[in-house]
């Protein structure tokens, strides 16, 4: 238990940070007066997103190489470090160039953290435990989200980032001692070797049930993230609030949708550990359209929240039976480029993302009020389309293995 906690607990403050400044922080950072541009801040987004895309998997590789003399908690030290300059940087610049400039060296400074962080599982974590320690990361990396738009929401109130940037900072240095404490040098000297480092996984990750589930992770999280990255701007128009009172009130609702996909990862992760996680990814899929449905039809913010619960409920099953085969996928001597290859399902989807942004802008010059029809099209297009890859064609490279009580 030491060390699934350990290879989980720095997901907090990562996800506080990712989710917390592009969802609330940017769009209060490129407010012009009372309004954000979509379109600015949907390509802010997607091309610091897309530096820390192509960063990853090369630290991926960095930190497997380096796992022995150095160790993937001393790697992510370094990350850690980066992190906090860059949220110093995001603090301080002006102008929408320096803002976009920060954010991008703060995904790659996420990205270097992330890398080794992600692979510890693997390394820490016997085959038969991989659908808890699954979970426990998306519990951990919600409750970062609970706890980044809580805090954040508040904060930004009053239009300053800078009290929000400071307490990311803190938070990021807190959890990173903690897994030096919980795990240290036993992820460098004592790794627990599974049955498939006997045998060395090939440097392609171009195998079919990994790039089948990369692709289903993709599209998932692609109809997930252009609804939670707009939903600022969305409560605005859809409420009548300026931006620093809808960041206030989104803030609060976000924080709750992440409680929810929080607490369902844990009861998804063993789940994964004892069924067919090609079914849980398909009930997933299909909570989230419902969710994202109800979104797109809302006129009050408890029933966007209702409509975001649902959704919040299909991202835990989805992402956590998805996460489990990704680790069972990439286990061996090259788990850190192989996850790190693999998080484009991620990063990818998140970049993407933010082209939504472009599209709401585009739509309501043609047609005034169309913009945010057309982003709740896209989401729902890209989450059934995930449903109909993450189907029966997704597979465990092995049959899963019951755990030890």
């Amino acid at each position: 238990m030491r060390n699934i906690v350990g290879a989980s607990l720095l997901w907090i403050a990562l996800s506080a940070i990712s989710d917390g400044v592009t969802t609330l922080v940017l769009p209060v950072r490129l407010a012009t007066g009372a309004e954000t541009s979509e379109a600015v801040l949907g390509i802010v987004g997607t091309v610091g997103l897309l530096v820390g895309m192509v960063t990853q998997p090369f630290a991926g590789i960095a930190s497997d190489r380096l796992r022995a003399r150095v160790g993937r908690v001393r790697f992510a030290g370094v990350g850690v470090g980066l992190t906090v300059l860059a949220l110093l940087g995001l603090a301080l610049v002006e102008t929408p160039a320096g803002v976009a400039a920060a954010f991008a060296g703060l995904c790659l400074a996420l990205a270097l953290t992330q890398a080794p962080q992600q692979a510890l599982a693997v390394d820490v974590v016997p085959a038969a435990r991989r659908g808890r320690a699954a979970g426990a990361k998306g519990f951990a990396d919600l409750l970062g989200s609970v706890l980044g738009f809580a805090l954040l929401g508040p904060l930004l109130a009053s239009g300053d980032v800078k009290p929000s940037l400071a307490a990311l900072a803190a938070g990021v240095l807190v959890t990173y001692l903690l897994v030096v404490l919980l795990v240290g040098r036993s992820s460098q000297l004592s790794m627990l070797r599974t049955e498939t480092e006997l045998t060395p996984n090939p440097p392609s990750f171009l195998r079919r049930p990994l790039l089948t589930a990369i692709t289903a992770r993709f599209l998932f999280l692609l109809g997930i993230y252009a609804v939670g990255r707009f939903l600022v701007p969305f409560i605005a128009v859809r409420l009548d609030l300026t931006v620093g009172a809808a960041a206030d009130v989104s803030g609060g609702l976000l924080a709750l949708l992440a409680l929810i996909t929080a607490i369902g990862s844990l009861p998804a992760g063993l789940a994964s550990d004892r069924t067919s996680p090609s079914l849980l990814m398909l009930l997933g899929s299909l909570l989230a359209f419902g969710g994202i449905g109800l979104i797109a039809v809302a006129s009050s913010l408890p029933a966007i929240a209702v409509g975001g619960s649902l959704m919040a409920a299909g991202t835990a099953v989805f992402v956590t039976a998805n996460w489990r085969v990704l680790l069972e996928l990439a286990a061996g001597p090259n788990a850190g480029r192989l996850l790190g290859l693999a998080n484009i399902g991620t990063a990818g989807a998140a970049a993407l993302a933010g082209l939504a942004g472009p599209v709401i802008s585009a739509a309501n010059v043609l047609s005034p009020g169309a913009g945010y029809p057309a982003l709740f099209g896209l989401a729902l297009a890209a989450v059934a389309a995930s449903a109909a890859v993450a189907g029966p064609r997704i597979t465990h490279a092995r049959r899963p293995v019951r755990a030890e009580n």
